[in-house]
């Protein structure tokens, strides 16, 4: 049973991506910044505002128009998939940027002074692109605060990482033996059964021992032998 849980329920055999997953997959694959789809129109057009003329130029570039959210500055971007052309055009929105509404369309002003209009054929039954240029400010600051608290967030399970592998180090070092001890008990190990006498001897035994007269007396024997045997 557990196994039969672990089958994942789509794989590329049995499922087919539907068209709003294959266009978050472009967003993700061309900016590593993309969060979500926050706003969609079905259809537009770009124009831009001729500084010469002050008329409004028809761009060849057409087709679905997303406002999306992004990881980091800038936070959102409009995006209109060029349906004319592989030129996709894309516009980071500022959250004080300069804009205005006439029927159907969209106009603002970019920081590098040029104008652009936005035509949505959806304008009025959805206004979900225009809730966002109304909402710019708010929104901005939004997805900054999002976007601090996961930053803050992360360092933090990285400290606290750090700081768990630290303490398991000097919990560690607190349990293993000293050198000290380490050398003691491995001389100990190598006098045992070879005949030397043990460099740490037994308090007790030494103490029974110099209080015997009889172990006294042979030592006395052992000790005026050596003497003679030396010559002294």
């Amino acid at each position: 049973e557990r196994a039969k849980a672990c089958i994942p329920i789509f794989t590329r055999a049995n499922h087919t991506m539907s068209e709003e997953e294959l266009t978050c997959k472009k967003f993700r694959r061309k900016d590593p910044g993309f969060v979500s789809v926050i706003a969609k129109s079905i259809y537009g057009a770009l124009y831009n505002l001729d500084p010469t003329t002050k008329k409004w130029m028809k761009m060849n570039i057409e087709g679905p128009v997303y406002i999306v959210k992004r990881s980091n500055a800038p936070y959102l971007r409009l995006i209109l998939l060029n349906q004319k052309g592989n030129n996709d055009y894309e516009d980071n929105l500022d959250s004080g940027m300069k804009f205005q509404t006439d029927k159907e369309f969209i106009f603002y002003l970019k920081p590098d002074g040029d104008t652009v209009g936005v035509w949505l054929s959806d304008f009025g039954p959805n206004p979900s692109i225009l809730n966002c240029f109304q909402n710019l400010k708010q929104l901005a600051k939004k997805f900054e605060e999002e976007f601090s608290q996961l930053l803050e967030s992360d360092e933090e399970e990285e400290q606290s990482t750090t700081t768990s592998k630290e303490t398991q180090k000097q919990e560690i070092r607190r349990e293993a033996p000293s050198s000290g001890d380490l050398s003691q008990d491995l001389m100990a190990m190598l006098n045992v059964g070879n005949g030397t006498t043990p460099i740490f001897e037994d308090k007790e035994e030494e103490k029974s021992t110099s209080s015997d007269p009889r172990m006294k007396s042979a030592n006395s024997l052992e000790s005026e032998e050596l003497k003679r045997k030396m010559g002294l």
